[in-house]
């Protein structure tokens, strides 16, 4: 086998390895992007139904809704009201294990509010987050919140 021929075989292989990986980076964009819509009509869908059921509650039960938690259990969604949330005896929030390798988790992180490090470094922030944490019963310093919660800001391993 010549020189020339040889040249032309890898050149060929090259074109092929080229074209599959331009494929296969194109089917990642576009899984990728059907994901993000499927979330958004998953999120839309949430939303949604917990206004429909704040509107349906009247009386001192209306005072208790004043938000969730939105998760996908076995394929249906659940709302779980953020007092149920909480350890009774800690006070702390009550820790749920996830699959953070799993496609599904990462694309939901990505519409999660949730706390970072910056959160606890910025002080207007930190004040911000602290008012949104008080209530009516109770007011919450910045050291409150930051004692409170700081400890829930871990790195995330697990393949993001």
């Amino acid at each position: 086998m010549g020189v020339e021929v040889r040249i032309e075989d890898l050149s060929a292989n090259e074109k092929i390895v080229q074209n599959t990986l331009a494929t296969a980076q194109k089917l990642s964009e576009d899984l990728k992007r059907t994901a993000v819509k499927e979330a958004e009509v998953i999120v839309g869908e949430a939303e949604i139904r917990f206004a429909t059921q704040q509107a349906d509650v009247t009386g001192p039960e209306a005072a208790k809704l004043s938000g969730a938690l939105v998760c996908v259990e076995n394929g249906k969604l659940r709302y779980l009201n953020f007092d149920q949330l909480l350890d009774p005896e800690t006070g702390r929030t009550r820790v749920r294990r996830v699959d953070v390798a799993k496609p599904a988790y990462r694309i939901a992180r990505q519409y999660m509010i949730r706390l970072e490090r910056e959160d606890f470094d910025n002080r207007e922030k930190l004040s911000a987050l602290a008012a949104a944490a008080s209530t009516g019963a109770r007011s919450c310093t910045p050291e409150e919140f930051e004692k409170r919660f700081r400890y829930l800001v871990t790195e995330i391993r697990g393949g993001l």
